[in-house]
């Protein structure tokens, strides 16, 4: 599937003008809980011609296509650069991502920057709202629930808990963010069980309610919102950011 996903890479390349910085897999795959049918998530940044950059008005600045079962999105390096000094979730995931299409000296240099500039209140707010979003419409109303929903919020819970507690960029494979989590063991089994019934099954095998999940996660959701509150800032330099792009573009 590697060489399938290059080549489609460099066709959209030459189809839309642009010149992929980088690419990387990103969801359930990297994630570690995909199962046979899961889509492949193909994420990458793009920079365009120069003069696209120096007219009146504002170019499109996404990529989005699927083909088959091969998910594509891509963002313009102006865009991508400007959501890495909110310290954006979705790109701090392709940034971690261990499944890697095409590198470069810009994903380097982003890496670099999220590591002295990573905002634990910003990226904390994403996972707790991803985990009471989840929660909220999967699995609190429900007798019969989404395993795949259960690992969400779980992923969500975890890395918020590592993210207090280290102040960094949270593991991105799902079984190294457990095992560092200060849980329960019965959680660690609950999990275990959770990931091996999706890995075994399609992607929307459901289950009866967890009680043990259940309440940490109503316990952690809490405990996060209070935390949040008074949770460190980093401000964005937009110096550097820029410099990054000047850099990338001349």
């Amino acid at each position: 599937m590697q060489k399938e996903i290059k080549l489609k890479l460099k066709e959209i390349e030459k189809e839309r003008d642009i010149e992929i910085l980088f690419a990387v897999e990103s969801g359930s795959r990297v994630w570690g809980f995909a199962s046979e049918n899961s889509d492949w998530d193909i994420r990458f940044v793009y920079k365009k011609p120069l003069q696209e950059y120096i007219k009146i008005g504002k170019g499109k600045d996404t990529i989005e296509l699927m083909d088959k079962d091969l998910d594509f999105s891509g963002w313009d390096i102006h865009k991508a650069l400007g959501l890495l000094g909110k310290c954006n979730p979705s790109l701090v995931d392709w940034l971690s991502s261990n499944i890697i299409y095409k590198n470069g000296k810009i994903r380097k240099n982003m890496l670099a920057y999220l590591k002295n500039h990573f905002s634990p209140r910003a990226n904390g707010y994403h996972f707790l709202n991803m985990a009471k979003k989840n929660y909220d419409k999967y699995i609190q109303k429900r007798k019969q629930v989404s395993r795949k929903k259960y690992l969400y919020v779980m992923r969500s819970i975890i890395a918020l808990d590592y993210i207090k507690r280290n102040l960094t960029v949270a593991p991105i494979v799902f079984s190294n963010l457990v095992k560092q989590a200060k849980i329960s063991k019965g959680i660690k089994q609950e999990i275990k069980t959770l990931l091996d019934e999706k890995k075994r099954n399609s992607e929307d095998v459901i289950g009866p309610r967890i009680p043990i999940l259940d309440k940490y996660i109503e316990n952690s959701i809490e405990k996060f919102e209070k935390w949040l509150m008074t949770a460190p800032v980093q401000k964005t330099d937009a110096k550097l950011l820029n410099k990054m792009l000047q850099n990338e573009l001349l």
